[in-house]
């Protein structure tokens, strides 16, 4: 089949299901293996080293963590990188190799040096510098992916499972090297889990790659000032940007549902972090009946209703009187915001210009990552002078609010059902 035919079968939602399960199966070890790199397997020895070997109180702690999240919120410029620029003219493959290999280089430092403050700052700042260049790479490459196959749901959902696989690994083993086997194995375990991202630099499936290294046959040529006033004309990526914000902050979910719930309702520390346990597990099991709605069910309206459960999902935690109810109440409050995520993250797949997917990408994680110190300082803020009703309530608001950037969504963006592919919405001029 040539390629032209093969673009027009993908149009008008032909493409064989044999080729939709391994096209899922080449973006699910994708991002598995970015995921896991990215995460690693240092965050909790550091926070260890943070408060029993440097002595920092928690507001330090929070400076600290800021300091070395930044490249996430200007993640937009890796992302722009990425798009106009293809190492060795290899697409992404130069990024799937150069990257991980630095990203080694940095952990295995970080197992040496001595842990000063300083010594931290900057090995962690370089490694999420690293890691956001990566995802712009990796997750650039599977949103283009996703809207030419039609596959915008199903791979939404592969995203959000791998990153909260990555984090669950993360909690679970970097804690238990550190305790168990030294200092330093951490650091020098997540440099072998970074180099993993080097097995899939050269595989290039025909299926998928349909030009040599690159998804697409065609490649625009443009210019980076004619780049950047494309991207600043794509209305509907900033829509999707605006309801990732929206989602993510959220007041009541951070520091007062912990206090609340500790304080409040008596749960032990290892009871709340089982609670939270059960949040996840409750958002793991929606997204994964998003994965199977979304072949049946408009986008639009799936994007409304997971947006209404997300708004009732909320206030269910004022139900909870004892820490017997706590995980019961948490899986369930948990699955009201499953469907949302998931469908969010379609959306912004949805709205990623061609050939800009890297920086559009980034544009809509940049929000996450902006929204959540910023809700949780003001969550704080509001527990302290109103208690828990109070930052819930603002939670509530915020993310009823979302209905607005909804609305204004182009049906070009909306219309298309999973299987067909996704054009641009906000085509250039």
């Amino acid at each position: 089949m040539s390629h032209s035919h093969a673009s027009l079968h993908r149009q008008q939602g032909f493409i064989r299901p044999r080729v939709t399960r391994f096209v899922g199966l080449y973006c699910l070890i994708l991002l598995t293996l970015y995921n896991l790199a990215a995460a690693g397997l240092i965050a909790l020895p550091v926070q260890i080293i943070l408060k029993n070997q440097l002595h920092l109180p928690p507001t330090q702690v929070s400076v600290f963590t800021f300091l070395t999240h930044w490249p996430y919120i200007i993640g937009f410029a890796f992302g722009f990188l990425r798009d106009r620029w293809r190492p060795f003219g290899k697409g992404d493959t130069g990024y799937f190799v150069g990257v991980p290999v630095a990203m080694c280089l940095v952990y295995a430092t970080l197992a040496y040096v001595p842990h000063t403050y300083g010594n931290l700052v900057l090995g962690l700042t370089v490694l999420a510098a690293l890691s956001a260049l990566l995802g712009a790479a990796a997750q650039g490459l599977v949103a283009a992916i996703a809207k030419d196959f039609g596959m915008t749901g199903r791979l939404s959902v592969i995203s959000y499972m791998t990153l909260n696989g990555a984090l669950v690994f993360q909690q679970a083993f970097g804690g238990w090297l550190d305790e168990h086997v030294s200092h330093r194995a951490p650091f020098l375990v997540s440099a072998c889990v970074a180099s993993g991202v080097l097995l899939v630099a050269f595989w290039h499936p025909r299926a998928i790659f349909r030009s040599g290294c690159e998804v697409f046959v065609a490649v625009i040529p443009e210019e980076a000032p004619v780049a950047i006033r494309r991207l600043l004309r794509h209305k509907t990526i900033y829509l999707a940007a605006a309801v990732l914000f929206l989602w993510n902050f959220a007041p009541g979910w951070g520091t007062p549902l912990f206090f609340y719930l500790t304080n409040g309702k008596g749960l032990s520390e290892s009871e709340f972090g089982a609670s939270q346990g059960w949040v996840r597990m409750g958002q793991v099991l929606a997204a994964l009946g998003y994965m199977a709605l979304c072949t049946r069910v408009k986008f639009k309206s799936l994007l409304c209703f997971g947006t209404l459960l997300g708004v009732v999902g909320g206030p269910i935690f004022l139900f909870i009187h004892s820490p017997r109810e706590a995980n019961l109440i948490c899986l369930l409050a948990g699955a009201s915001c499953g469907i949302a995520v998931a469908a969010y993250y379609d959306l912004l797949i949805r709205c990623c210009p061609k050939e800009l997917e890297g920086v559009a990408f980034m544009v809509g994680q940049g929000a996450v990552v902006f929204a959540h110190p910023l809700s949780d300082l003001l969550g704080s803020y509001l527990y302290e002078k109103g208690g828990f009703n109070l930052a819930l309530a603002i939670t509530t608001t915020v993310t009823a609010l979302i209905f607005l950037p909804i609305l204004l969504l182009p049906n070009s963006v909306t219309d298309p059902r999973e299987g067909m592919a996704v054009l641009d919405a906000d085509p250039p001029a």
